[in-house]
């Protein structure tokens, strides 16, 4: 066998590891950002759950709460 053929066979094997391990990369990437999506997704709905143990449903109910408290005369504005 040559030089030149060895080198070429050697390069060649060297291509296939290296597209090898991109490959298994791209399919761990894409795997973590699932997961982080994931994580994101559950960190939500445990606030919101917790939102409505508190009592608090959405910002803008906040607003209407402390508009009524102030006209009742119940406190001052949170909201100018």
């Amino acid at each position: 066998m040559s030089v030149g053929k060895l080198s070429s066979s050697y390069y060649a094997l060297q291509l296939q590891g290296v597209q090898a391990y991109l490959d298994k990369e791209v399919v761990r990437r894409n795997f973590v950002v699932a997961r982080w999506n994931f994580r994101e997704e559950e960190k939500r709905e445990i606030e919101m759950e917790n939102k409505k143990k508190m009592g608090v449903s959405r910002s803008n109910s906040l607003y209407l709460h402390n508009r009524t408290a102030v006209r009742s005369g119940a406190g001052t504005p949170q909201v100018p």
